[in-house]
């Protein structure tokens, strides 16, 4: 929008970078490039329609089958040279229409380095998540939802958080989803919320069919204890229940991404009262070395 507003940006190429080819004719000439998938190669059909530097790209392609190989070959090629002088004719918006066709699974790191090159990295790092906060913006009719990247889990901080709010370890009942497990669920939910429980149930994604049944046990709940909490993780999946997540708080969880995030996601967890508790001054940089020695471990 910032570079539509600044007329920098050209619609057609962002159009086909959304979309891509959109014909439903098949391709009927052969890809010149094993490599290249089907639906790139028919990508790449309607890309040199698009005219001006992309004018002549199949006959590029064809004629210079090693360097595109090896680029394509490349771990991250979005940080490497562009064969046949792409670099420099393309702008860093054409360059994301070029991963699009070639490495559609490093486009996300591309997308990454466009917006560090139009902004700055600060859009492209996750802020570290408060525990704290999320539990103060919630309440007893507030399900919270955490949609897990491989190697997260908010288990343990919430474990901890059950502890800062002295709840109590008695008050905190969770479960792992698997088959087998819904009328355990059920109960835990509708004994936490008269009890004034917290109630975490892990995996929801796993126990898919269940789903919608849980949206109807939770809106039966009429009047749960103000004290009551409902906190469920899953992976990304298109079978949770739309009404859950209309009404929850959404948390998006992923691992620090490098150590400078790493550190910075252990320090923020140092509340003002630990600080507080330490005797000198001049201790107090010696906390951000713990976090930094918890950050490479």
């Amino acid at each position: 929008m910032i570079m539509d507003g600044d007329n920098q940006l050209n619609k057609t190429e962002f159009d086909f970078f959304l979309k891509g080819n959109t014909s439903l004719d098949a391709v009927e000439s052969k890809k010149p490039l094993e490599f290249l998938s089907d639906n790139g190669w028919k990508d790449i059909q309607k890309l040199e329609t698009l005219g001006d530097v992309w004018s002549g790209f199949i006959d590029n392609l064809t004629k210079n089958k090693k360097a595109w190989k090896d680029w394509y070959d490349l771990e991250a090629p979005e940080y490497s040279e562009i064969p046949c002088g792409y670099t420099a004719s393309l702008s860093k918006f054409q360059i994301l229409l070029l991963m699009r066709v070639i490495r559609p699974d490093r486009v996300v790191n591309a997308i990454k380095n466009f917006i560090i090159e139009k902004m700055n990295d600060y859009y492209v790092k996750s802020p570290p998540i408060s525990f704290e906060k999320i539990y103060e913006s919630s309440t007893c009719k507030t399900p919270i939802v955490f949609i897990l990247s491989p190697g997260a889990d908010p288990f343990a901080d919430v474990q901890k958080l059950v502890e800062t709010v002295g709840l109590g370890m008695n008050k905190f009942k969770f479960l792992a989803l698997g088959q087998g497990m819904e009328e355990q669920a059920k109960q835990y939910i509708e004994g936490g919320a008269m009890r004034g429980h917290w109630v975490m149930l892990q995996n929801c994604h796993l126990l898919a069919s269940w789903l919608k049944k849980l949206e109807i046990i939770y809106d039966n709940i009429t009047k749960p204890d103000k004290a009551f909490r409902l906190w469920l993780t899953t992976a990304p999946t298109d079978k949770f229940p739309l009404g859950i997540l209309q009404k929850s708080l959404k948390v998006v969880t992923e691992p620090p991404d490098g150590l400078g995030q790493n550190i910075k996601q252990t320090y923020s967890k140092l509340s003002d009262e630990i600080f507080n508790e330490v005797p000198k001054m001049e201790f107090k940089p010696m906390l951000y070395v713990l976090s930094f020695f918890h950050a490479v471990i």
